[in-house]
């Protein structure tokens, strides 16, 4: 496993800020509001790096497609995502080490039965 990459304070003061200014417009809108994609590519790296758990059942806790993790961890044609949707941003926002370790649990069960 890798070495763990906690976010910086500055991260999580801009996760929050994000979440608080996010907007309830979806991003599919004309005027829906974006959210700046990096603190919460950091944040995503974290959580699946101190749960252990593959970046797909991260996403699955979080309630986030898989496409949309992928993205925001890899990006699309080489171009790192610079931008998620409010909606992303919450749902990552919202997920936290006590969701990932119950999901953790449920999967070392399934492996042992």
């Amino acid at each position: 496993m890798s070495a763990a990459v906690v976010p910086s304070a500055a991260t999580v003061a801009s996760i929050r800020s994000s979440r608080a200014t996010a907007g309830s417009k979806s991003a599919a809108e004309p005027n829906g509001h974006w959210v700046e994609a990096a603190p919460f590519r950091a944040y995503l790296r974290h959580l699946i790096d101190s749960s252990g758990l593959p970046w797909q059942e991260v996403a699955a806790v979080a309630r986030i497609s898989v496409p949309d993790a992928r993205r925001l961890l890899t990006g699309r044609h080489g171009k790192t995502a610079r931008r998620i949707s409010p909606e992303t941003a919450r749902r990552l926002f919202w997920i936290d080490q006590v969701k990932l370790s119950r999901a953790a649990t449920a999967r070392s069960r399934q492996h042992a039965a």
